[in-house]
């Protein structure tokens, strides 16, 4: 015999069985676009940090060359007696000292290379550069976000979805169920004085109910246990959202911070070149020792410096704020 079945009502089991599909489907599409989010604020910061290596690089180089002339200077002045040989020694120890700083730079722009080829796929080996776009600084419109745009609040969302299917499920394994089914067999008997008893065929198409009454309460239990991994997903989601506005707080407060320390970094760097050039006035004139001159150098670099890091920290707070504030 052959029978088929046909469900034309299972409580709503096969509703809710396709809906949890298409919600599992959902998030994972939500999970794969958060991963490519994420590499992609990685591999920003990256780029920045390479950046970043490359215009300290260029801080060290220019310090160096500055401390070069220096030292001609004080050659020609010890040469000719104006000068001791403990300052062009002085002068010696200061560009040993930029020679380091150099070196180190050099493979600071080299790691950072390495670090983002990494992450974008390319072999670590591989030479690249990038484009200093540090001179085009743009703000960005901070009154304008919002958590429900992020990946993870949408996932969070979907999964209180998914738990509202689970619920229909479970309901239904103790609702009413309809099925049509069609079945046929041949039935072939034993003989009798050389006549079979039995030899025929039969088709039959039935409609089939079947009516839960009584399970001790399973049911019931099996719902209200659905019904709280429902609730839990909802608090899950509710306390996650206050992280997120906790995070969108915190980000919002680096920009803002990283906006003034540009400006503070950038007139300190104006106010120490000025400074240097009339030290070098003064030193040349002999109205300022060697040692003031160094150290007006020393700051120079220093200011430099900080207002290259001041505007790499305002790039990467800005994509850490489009990130968290799902505008990104």
């Amino acid at each position: 015999g052959v029978q088929i079945e046909q469900p034309l009502f299972l409580g709503g089991k096969l509703f809710a069985a396709r809906k949890m599909a298409q919600t599992g489907l959902s998030i994972a599409g939500l999970n794969k676009e958060k991963t490519e989010s994420d590499i992609r604020f990685e591999t920003e910061k990256a780029y920045w940090n390479v950046v970043k290596a490359k215009e300290l690089q260029k801080v060290s180089q220019q310090f160096l060359q500055t401390v070069d002339e220096l030292y001609r200077t004080v050659e020609n002045y010890y040469n000719t007696g104006m000068a001791s040989q403990n300052e062009l020694l002085k002068v010696k120890v200061k560009i040993n000292e930029a020679k380091l700083s150099l070196k180190r730079s050099e493979n600071s722009v080299r790691l950072a290379k390495m670090s983002l080829c990494h992450l974008m796929g390319m072999p670590i080996s591989k030479d690249i550069d990038v484009i200093n776009n540090l001179s085009d600084i743009k703000v960005v419109d901070t009154n304008i976000h919002s958590v429900e745009n992020r990946l993870e609040y949408k996932i969070l969302s979907e999964n209180i979805q998914l738990k509202n299917q689970e619920i229909k499920a479970v309901r239904s394994d103790f609702l009413p169920r309809v099925g049509l089914v069609a079945g046929y067999n041949y039935m072939n008997g034993v003989k009798l004085n050389g006549t079979k008893l039995i030899s025929d065929d039969v088709f039959a198409v039935m409609v089939s109910v079947k009516v839960p009454l009584f399970h001790w309460g399973e049911g019931m239990r099996k719902v209200k246990s659905a019904k709280i991994e429902k609730q839990m997903a909802i608090v899950q989601r509710d306390e996650f959202t206050e992280k997120m506005q906790l995070e969108v707080s915190q980000a919002l407060n680096m920009l803002d911070e990283s906006e003034l320390e540009i400006i503070l970094t950038e007139s300190a760097f104006n106010e120490a070149t000025e400074s240097l050039r009339e030290s070098r006035k003064n030193y040349e004139t002999g109205m300022e020792t060697l040692v003031n001159y160094m150290d007006t150098q020393s700051i120079w670099q220093k200011s430099w410096a900080e207002f290259v890091s001041a505007k790499i920290n305002y790039q990467i707070a800005k994509a850490n704020y489009l990130k968290v504030s799902g505008c990104k």
